[in-house]
């Protein structure tokens, strides 16, 4: 009888094959399994092939000629090794698996086939047993999915997150030790940088990849569990938000990675944490700040009951506990300023203005603190005029910011010097010191809020990092800049600043006006104190009266309504912040109270802002003080009675 009965052009074409030269022999004596098996592919309605015996030699249905396309004319009969030369060191290590009685499924799995030509296949590897049940050979049973991946692939195209599979590469102990693409997307060249990846391996375009990257992915594929991580990529700069897993069934050792470059979300997140960082150390340094001054006050306030009969103890215990105080205010100061700065709230007095005054007068502030650390100051100054249009006040604090900076970071008898150039366009100031320098990370931070060098024992008093963010801020205000240089620790900085030349100036400019000494007052006043803060009440009474005038002081709003009406006021310091009726609300009242001899009012309150000024002169206030008010504030308000 004629066999194989039918199977169509493959059929025929194993009828008249010459089998004599291949290792199955003739046709007659082919295995009952063997007849079997091929009866059964040419059957099948969807591409099958059998890899006989050790040689594993091909026989194929009519379905698979497609798949062979020019291999078709010489493919039957061959080795499976020949017929699949591109394919079979890829394939070796699944199909000795198979001799050993192991099945294979792939599903959508890229195969690079002859010609350049890649496709996608469902496919299986089974093995083929005897009459003996012994495994003589496999079948190959596969299906062509290429139109339904292509399909995907325009779909995974127009993803934002970017995709890539990987063929993996074994080593000879058949370990995963590489990776080479067989596709991406749009989105992974655009994130990963790779044009060319496909056909490449990890190893190959990213020799630098760190390890870690590696024993994921291995462990994926060998796994089957997918990763969900995200991970810096060193040798490229940046972070990737990463979902590693294998790709194509359970025996498939290709890998899928989808991923998304998230380098800038990744670095604003270190951002917010290092400004939290600086901010908690911020807030210690803070709470440090405050309790020195604190100290000395409080013990200060104490030996004052104890020393009440020795005058010459309770001067200097006076000046002691006024030197912390102003301390104290210098550091609130600051830190309003930085605020007032940052959100754009400082309106500047600008006129025409000689730099170099400006220069001197910051000096002026900051002599003692050199001299006792017994600094050598230097100063070089230009012959041409510095006129710039500035706010001098903020100008002055500006230099002597940088000025302090220097004495506080130069150990006792190192040098600071200040040279002021002019320049076609521009006026340039440098502040530079020999002290402890800056370290390449400072100095790319140095102007940035709350950033400080370290604090040691001999820098105890390094201040609360606000400085050189408020000097940049002032300047840039100014259509300035300021820069600043170190050659590293131990070897100085240098901080210069640059301020356009005034366009205007045609003449010396103008100084500030001298306000001279402050006279006595010319008759004695009746003064009401408001404050529910009973011991500032009662030492701004003390102050008031040591001037010489009358006061009387109440510590709710209704009781200095009542107290008015016994006696009007020549003046009246009210606190804003006041029980029931706040300082706003008292002042309309005692205006509209006081009717043709209505009371000086001055607003003395803990909110120092311009807008809390403009509300109390809009309440009726004259004068406007931040907390604490000093001697020489009081004075001249009462000496414009």
């Amino acid at each position: 009888m004629r066999w194989p009965v039918d199977g169509g052009e493959m059929g025929e074409r194993i009828r008249r094959h010459d089998w004599d030269a291949t290792p199955l022999g003739p046709l007659r004596r082919w295995p009952q399994s063997l007849r079997t098996a091929v009866d059964l592919m040419l059957d099948a309605a969807q591409p099958m092939l059998i890899a006989w015996d050790e040689a594993r030699t091909v026989l194929f249905n009519d379905h698979y000629l497609p798949i062979l396309a020019d291999k078709a004319q010489w493919a039957l009969g061959a080795p499976f090794a020949d017929v699949w030369s591109e394919l079979w060191e890829e394939y070796r290590p699944m199909l000795e698996a198979v001799s050993a009685g192991r099945a294979y499924f792939f599903r959508d799995r890229a195969v690079g086939l002859t010609a350049g030509r890649s496709a996608w296949f469902t496919f299986s590897f089974t093995p083929l047993r005897d009459e003996n049940s012994q495994i003589c050979g496999m079948f190959n049973v596969a299906t062509e999915t290429t139109d339904k991946v292509v399909a995907g692939q325009a779909l995974i195209d127009s993803m934002d997150e970017g995709f890539a599979i990987f063929d993996t590469v074994f080593d000879a102990s058949g370990r995963a030790c590489d990776f080479r693409w067989i596709l991406t997307n749009p989105a992974f060249q655009a994130q990963a940088g790779q044009i060319d990846a496909v056909g490449r391996t990890l190893k190959e375009a990213l020799p630098e990849l760190e390890e870690a990257w590696f024993e994921t992915f291995s462990e994926v594929v060998r796994t089957g569990v997918g990763a969900r991580f995200t991970r810096e990529s060193a040798s490229e700069g940046k972070w990737y938000d990463c979902y590693a897993f294998r790709y194509g069934g359970p025996n498939s050792s290709q890998l899928g990675l989808l991923f998304r470059d998230v380098t800038v979300e990744r670095r604003a997140e270190e951002a917010i944490k290092d400004e939290s960082h600086r901010k908690d150390e911020f807030l210690a340094m803070l709470a440090h700040e405050l309790r020195n001054p604190l100290a000395p006050i409080a013990s200060g306030a104490e030996l004052l009951s104890l020393v009440s009969h020795e005058p010459a103890q309770v001067v200097r215990t006076a000046e002691v506990i006024a030197r912390q105080v102003r301390h104290m205010t210098g550091l609130v100061d600051d830190l309003l300023d930085v605020a007032r700065v940052t959100r754009g709230h400082v309106v500047l007095d600008l006129e025409d203005r000689d730099l170099h005054a400006i220069v001197h007068h910051a000096i002026e502030q900051v002599r003692p603190l050199m001299e006792t650390r017994q600094h050598k100051l230097s100063l070089r100054t230009a012959t041409l005029p510095a006129v710039v249009h500035a706010d001098s006040k903020r100008l002055v604090q500006t230099f002597a910011n940088l000025l302090t900076n220097a004495a506080k970071y130069t150990p006792p008898g190192g040098q600071v010097e200040v040279e002021l150039e002019v320049s076609a366009e521009t006026v340039e100031v440098s502040v530079r010191d020999t002290g402890q320098g800056m370290s390449e990370h400072l100095l790319a931070h140095c102007f940035d809020l709350f950033v400080q060098a370290e604090r040691t024992s001999e820098r105890s008093a390094a201040g609360l990092g606000i400085g050189l963010a408020l000097v940049r801020s002032l300047v840039q205000l100014h259509g300035g800049t300021v820069s600043a240089q170190s050659d590293g620790p131990g070897k100085g900085s240098r901080f210069t600043v640059s301020l356009p030349k005034s366009p205007t100036a045609g003449g010396p400019p103008a100084s500030s006006a001298d306000q001279g000494a402050l006279r006595p007052p010319p008759r004695r006043l009746q003064v009401l104190i408001v404050d529910d803060n009973e011991d500032a009440a009662a030492m701004l009474a003390m102050l008031v009266d040591a001037l010489g005038h009358e006061t009387a002081v109440a510590h709710h709003p209704h009781r200095a309504l009542e107290r008015m009406a016994l006696q009007a006021p020549d003046l009246c310091f009210l606190d804003v912040g006041l029980p029931e009726m706040d300082g706003y609300a008292l002042a309309r009242e005692i205006n509209a109270r006081a009717g043709d001899r209505k009371p000086v009012l001055v607003a003395v309150t803990g909110y120092g802002q311009r807008q809390d000024r403009d509300r109390a002169l809009a309440a009726g206030f004259a004068h406007h003080y931040a907390k604490p008010i000093s001697l020489t504030s009081v004075a001249e308000v009462l000496a414009t009675l």
